[in-house]
């Protein structure tokens, strides 16, 4: 493979499955799961893929009735029987909310002129037309109950919509015996059309629960820094940022009137004093001990309650924007060789699951850690 400097690197972010299965809705309550898992949600949408022999069929919806919902298929997939972890490649259309896509000729005069502009959309290559687009690299990990996206520079993230993928493939697409579907047509103003949804409800295996509804939701995983991997985030960090709000006093009222009119503004007048939110970042190396006693003493003296821009953060090697202790993201990279771009468009299942599979544990570190703290706590 390319040297790191060369490879294309995807950012890493996890997500906490919320909702995986069937749900009795509950008046005024959380919705309460009847049955169902995450894992056999994601085995069904695999078999489904698995069964359709071209990629035009692989979106769980009727794109002629729904034209304004933007069109997801599925490009590519992966399943690994050792891990139980599946991999999707989605693909995206690129579309204006008409549903159409246009390019203007670089060449093109500042006044519109005939042969300047197109429509992407009905563009044809080998006499095909083209499904125009971008990649969204998603992978599903049962054993923690998470997804994470892998983004690079030219993919897409949209996890909201690829998990209402997944619930209409198995409410449109994926046979239950207890399914039931009723149907409704209504107007629909952004079409000016008349269109029919359909409304699928579930009764549970035993026959005790009618009505349920699929769900399937998930959610950034925010880890808490005090349960990091210190040692392993130190060696990372090349930057510590520090937010704090410093107080000037004014002893003497010389300031231009300008200064004055701001302060009786902000009605601020009648103590004299200027808060300013200063950020400072200073280069650093930090040892696992070290930022250990950032931490703590970031415990000891934050209060959120009395500034919410106050804060201690760090910046790791390779990224621009800082994390703050107060919500720490868990992200992390996977660095892979553009030269296995299928056709250079994009990287198939096979390949990318495995390159996660050989640094699976590396990538999976802070979540095996914290199981691993969770049994040594069950056991007292």
């Amino acid at each position: 493979m390319s040297e790191k400097g060369l490879a294309d690197r995807g950012l890493v972010t996890f997500f906490n499955i919320d909702k995986a299965g069937f749900y009795k809705i509950r008046k005024e309550k959380e919705a309460e799961h009847i049955e169902g898992s995450y894992e056999s949600i994601l085995k069904s949408v695999y078999d489904w893929i698995e069964s359709e022999e071209h990629f035009v069929n692989c979106i769980p919806w009727d794109i002629h009735v729904h034209k304004s919902r933007t069109p997801i298929y599925v490009r590519d997939k992966h399943y690994d029987s050792d891990t139980g972890d599946y991999f999707f490649v989605f693909w995206r259309k690129i579309t204006d909310k008409s549903g159409k896509l246009g390019g203007i000729a670089e060449d093109a005069s500042k006044a519109a002129s005939t042969g300047d502009a197109f429509s992407v959309e009905a563009s044809k290559r080998n006499g095909k037309t083209l499904i125009v687009g971008q990649p969204m690299y998603y992978w599903f990990i049962k054993e923690f109950n998470i997804l994470a996206t892998i983004k690079f520079s030219d993919s897409l993230i949209d996890t909201q919509n690829v998990c209402a993928f997944i619930k209409r493939a198995i409410n449109n697409r994926v046979e239950h015996p207890n399914k039931s579907t009723s149907y409704n047509e209504i107007y629909d103003p952004r079409t000016n059309t008349n269109r029919v949804t359909n409304k699928v409800t579930y009764q549970s295996t035993d026959e005790k629960h009618k009505s349920l509804f699929l769900g399937f939701a998930a959610s950034e995983k925010r880890i808490n820094i005090y349960d990091a991997n210190l040692e392993k985030l130190a060696r990372k960090i090349t930057h510590v940022v520090v937010r704090d709000v410093i107080s000037t006093k004014v002893v003497e009222d010389n300031r231009s009137g300008i200064l004055r009119l701001f302060e009786r503004v902000l009605e601020k007048k009648k103590n004299n004093i200027f808060k300013r939110q200063v950020e400072v970042e200073t280069a650093i190396s930090l040892t696992g001990e070290e930022l250990k006693d950032l931490v703590e003493l970031y415990s000891e003296t934050h209060d959120p309650t009395i500034d919410t821009w106050a804060n201690i953060g760090f910046i790791e090697d390779g990224e621009d924007a800082p994390k703050f202790f107060n919500s720490y993201l868990e992200r992390t990279h996977l660095y892979l060789d553009p030269s296995k771009r299928h056709e250079g468009i994009h990287y198939n299942a096979d390949y990318i699951y495995s390159t996660i599979k050989r640094e699976r544990n590396s990538l999976l570190a802070s979540f095996y850690e914290q199981q691993e703290v969770a049994t040594v706590n069950e056991k007292g």
